[in-house]
């Protein structure tokens, strides 16, 4: 499983609920560091894709775990879909 599923998906069931819109323009396309880990969660960019994923795109719980897209593909395709 790659490491954005495996660790985003505890985090976006362990987290206050945020649509994946409201994160992406809270931490955008960056990479986590250490204050956006203390206001966000352990692993924000990570929980951003997997809300994307599972919220957005209406992807099923089976098909995230099934997913083998690697975290610059996962990227591309949330990114895309939330800059337009």
């Amino acid at each position: 499983m790659p490491k954005w599923i495996r660790e985003g998906l505890p985090d976006y069931v362990a987290m206050p609920k945020q649509s994946a819109a409201s994160l992406y323009n809270k931490i955008g396309q960056r990479d986590a560091d250490l204050a956006m880990i203390k206001a966000h969660g352990a692993y924000p960019p990570y929980r951003l894709l997997v809300t994307y994923f599972l919220d957005q795109a209406h992807w099923t719980l089976d098909q995230l775990m099934a997913s083998n897209l690697t975290l610059n593909q996962a990227r591309a395709i949330a990114f895309k879909a939330l800059d337009s």
